[in-house]
């Protein structure tokens, strides 16, 4: 059995502010894929009926995961987010077991 995490988020950008938001997403992922080795998934779609950003993730632990949340450029680009008024809620970030299916 694997010891990876996943970890899906929904990020929803307050009106009129989705390009903004995805700019600041996107420097993110950057940086996650750049400093943190214990990311192996970070990917983002936009879920146009729901007006919001998906994540998906996956990471080596959950040590991995305390890392990435304790990352300084998480925690700005939050702090820059509400600040600035990009979101219309808080980001529900979940931490999810795999339950059945399966990946080619």
């Amino acid at each position: 059995m694997s010891d990876t995490v996943s970890v899906i988020a929904f990020i929803t950008p307050a009106p009129g502010k989705k390009e903004q938001a995805q700019a600041g997403l996107e420097d993110l992922a950057a940086k996650v894929k750049e400093n943190e080795p214990g990311a192996l998934q970070y990917e983002f779609y936009w879920d146009e009926k729901n007006g919001q950003f998906v994540f998906i993730e996956k990471y080596k632990n959950l040590d991995a995961v305390a890392a990435h949340r304790g990352q300084v450029y998480y925690s700005e680009l939050k702090t820059r987010a509400e600040a600035e008024g990009l979101l219309a809620a808080p980001i529900d970030a979940r931490v999810i077991v795999h339950a059945g299916g399966f990946t080619r």
